[in-house]
């Protein structure tokens, strides 16, 4: 695993639908930080995938391939989402790549993602969004 700076990870996990499930990984990542602190707190993110909606999370990239990427949280999943700064010495635009589940090594370049506001969202039916909750950030791929 390379080290990474400003690059975040966006990922659902497997049983995100079952809430008992959902406060179990929430504490992992809670006893995680206690014991060797997170580059940053974690983001509850809720957001659409081919229409279905679904609670995700958004972390640094190297606590996620840290903490989570092995963990048996995500065996199931079919990718994550890897944002990164468009130039890494500003971080107000990023582009998105999608990392498979089954081949880690190749990524799919899927664009610059861009942040608009769920009004635009809804008016332009984007299928694909992440809201990071607690923020007003709607993140769709261009």
């Amino acid at each position: 695993m390379e080290k990474l700076i400003n690059n975040h990870v966006i990922f659902a996990i497997d049983t995100g639908h079952d809430l008992h499930q959902h406060a179990k990984f929430m504490r992992y990542l809670d006893t995680k930080n206690v014991l060797e602190p997170l580059r940053y707190q974690p983001k509850l993110c809720v957001g659409a995938w081919d229409n279905q909606v679904e609670y995700s999370f958004m972390m640094d990239y190297n606590d996620y391939y840290t903490w989570v990427h092995d963990s048996g949280w995500v065996d199931r999943q079919e990718c994550v989402m890897i944002m990164n700064p468009v130039n890494p010495r500003h971080t107000t635009r990023y582009q998105a790549t999608f990392r498979t589940r089954f081949d880690w090594e190749e990524d799919d370049y899927a664009g610059e993602l861009i942040v608009k506001d769920l009004s635009e969202i809804l008016r332009d039916k984007d299928e694909n969004f992440t809201a990071v909750m607690g923020t007003n950030q709607f993140y769709v791929l261009k």
